[in-house]
């Protein structure tokens, strides 16, 4: 049921391939083992996706596909994935991100209201590790939570 569903909703590799600027890509994202629907690829797309979405960076769905290439994870579930992370939602996701840094570190949470540009830049530290340990903890949730669920509903 599952199976059925997720290959109703998602792409074809086809369609996604068609489009005027991945053509060129199709030698290298033509490998049916990065659309192919089971249990380890969806999984993987599933950790894949989490973990770069609490990656701060730009263009974060270049780096998950690049990582489904190396590791045969579901690639339109990664990409879908990691858009979780948008501007809607980055102050939640990063600011959580940088509280529980700071909790690990052992700093005191600032008065947002003495906050400016040049504290910030002093806290990437601070931010990284908190979204690093977060990508961890949730793309490991995140392959736990692909393998339970395709086990219950496939």
């Amino acid at each position: 049921m599952l199976n059925r569903t997720l290959r109703q909703k998602l792409p074809s590799k086809a369609t996604v391939l068609q489009q005027p600027g991945l053509r060129h890509l199709a030698h290298l994202f033509g490998d049916a083992r990065l659309w192919s629907l089971n249990r380890r690829t969806v999984s993987r797309g599933l950790a894949i996706g989490l973990f770069w979405t609490f990656v701060p960076i730009p263009l974060q769905t270049i780096p998950a596909a690049l990582t489904c290439l190396v590791i045969r994870g579901h690639l339109p579930i990664a990409a879908l994935i990691v858009w979780i992370s948008n501007p809607l939602t980055w102050f939640p996701l990063y600011g959580a991100a940088y509280l529980f840094g700071a909790w690990v570190l052992g700093q005191p949470i600032p008065d947002l209201s003495t906050v400016d540009l040049a504290w910030m830049k002093g806290q990437l530290v601070t931010l990284w590790l908190g979204c690093m340990i977060l990508a961890c903890l949730f793309s490991a949730l995140g392959y736990l939570l692909g393998h339970a669920l395709w086990q219950l509903r496939v």
